[in-house]
């Protein structure tokens, strides 16, 4: 590629990238990052057609999808000098994505501790392992993501089932063996800041662990005729 150096420039930092190594992760990150997960206008849509019964045709659709996708990155752009360059706006999780992406295009392979295995090799071995390995908890074994193992001592046990219970009751004690569990809420807790991961954990022991129980045990809103907790009461409110 044709560039050499660039860098970003304000008042209180400096950053350079020589020989354009970051110029392919930094490339890849802001395309991949919008073709995943479902865009705002998805709820638009739906709700038009299966509530009003409109429909605009696929143009509008399109262009719907595209205005509300880059509104946030226009305005990001707009503001970049308060949103973008200063160090104190960098999530945690994009230095994840952007390091491994630097890593697997680096042509540097130094030993590691005895370690010569080259990062492709390396990337593939876990690739591979996490994909064969999500067949157990996945289809095998799916206790293995709810590893409830307190109910199973006692399965006939109403509190019992209610205090350690991970699909209806409180998951005081919680276990999982499946990976797809532990990040399907707050992300990965591996690029999670320490003072995010602790606000939901001092939430969940504040609400779900103590005023929920005794809410429900108080039989409040006859909270004693339903589970603790379970998916099923939303689709009766529906």
């Amino acid at each position: 590629m044709g560039i050499k150096s660039w860098g970003i420039h304000n008042q209180r930092t400096h950053s350079h990238n020589y020989h354009g190594k970051c110029l392919l992760p930094c490339s890849l990150v802001i395309p991949l990052s919008i073709s995943f997960g479902l865009n705002s206008s998805t709820d638009i849509l739906i709700a038009q057609e299966a509530f009003y019964g409109q429909h605009f045709g696929y143009i509008f659709q399109i262009l719907l999808t595209l205005t509300t996708q880059m509104l946030g990155y226009g305005i990001a752009g707009i503001c970049r000098r308060w949103l973008v360059y200063p160090p104190a706006m960098i999530w945690p999780g994009l230095l994840a994505t952007t390091t491994f992406l630097n890593t697997l295009h680096n042509r540097r392979n130094s030993p590691a501790h005895g370690w010569t295995i080259s990062r492709y090799r390396f990337f593939f071995l876990v690739l591979i392992g996490s994909y064969l390995w999500y067949f157990i908890p996945g289809f095998v074994f799916p206790a293995l993501s709810t590893f409830a193992f307190m109910t199973w001592i006692s399965p006939g046990n109403v509190l019992v089932n209610q205090i350690f219970g991970m699909s209806t009751g409180m998951a005081l004690f919680p276990i999982t063996f499946d990976w797809s569990q532990i990040v399907g809420y707050l992300g990965s807790p591996l690029t999670t800041p320490w003072f995010a991961a602790g606000n939901v954990l001092l939430g969940i022991v504040l609400w779900i662990w103590i005023v929920c129980p005794v809410l429900h045990f108080a039989n409040v809103w006859e909270g004693l005729y339903f589970p603790f907790s379970s998916y099923i009461l939303l689709f009766m409110a529906c």
